[in-house]
């Protein structure tokens, strides 16, 4: 198995040399790490791969911040009847996706309970990550404030 994650890797990877505007890449990044990530759940643990996905992620936010900071407002015109299409399509969606989770729980009960004997959380785990978590909402609230509201990042 990890032999054909590796060719599709080396396969994803010649998508390199046709892009070159940075959203494009950012993506192909994206895809080549959670196939990384992947082998590394294969090969290292669960853990492992979860964290190295976690920095990948939060690398190419930073990329599509920039970029995206970089590129002027675009406002588009929507028509009342293409926004309630919309708006529909999406509480289909919802409730579509709500039903399926509720009819097949009860299939995959088994699965839950395998699991937990896997993964063991003790109490200091559940310490760390709710410090984690706050120091990254708290970072996220500078961010946000050194941006400002008015202005981008890097166009004034």
């Amino acid at each position: 198995m990890e032999v054909l994650v590796l060719l599709f890797v080396l396969s994803i990877s010649q998508l390199f040399l046709s892009f070159s505007f940075p959203l494009a890449l950012g993506g192909v990044v994206l895809i080549l790490g959670v196939l990384m990530a992947l082998l590394m759940v294969m090969t290292g643990g669960p853990l492992f791969g979860f964290s190295f996905f976690m920095v990948l992620v939060g690398g190419v936010l930073v990329v599509f911040g920039y970029t995206v900071s970089l590129v002027p407002f675009i406002k588009v015109k929507v028509s009342e009847m293409q926004a309630k299409f919309f708006k529909l399509g999406m509480v289909m969606l919802v409730i579509c996706s709500l039903g399926w989770w509720f009819f097949s729980f009860e299939s995959y009960k088994w699965f839950f309970y395998s699991s937990t004997e896997v993964l063991f959380f003790s109490g200091e785990w559940g310490v760390v990550i709710i410090l984690l978590s706050v120091l990254l909402l708290v970072a996220m609230i500078t961010v946000v404030t050194v941006a400002g509201k008015q202005q981008s990042a890097l166009i004034k």
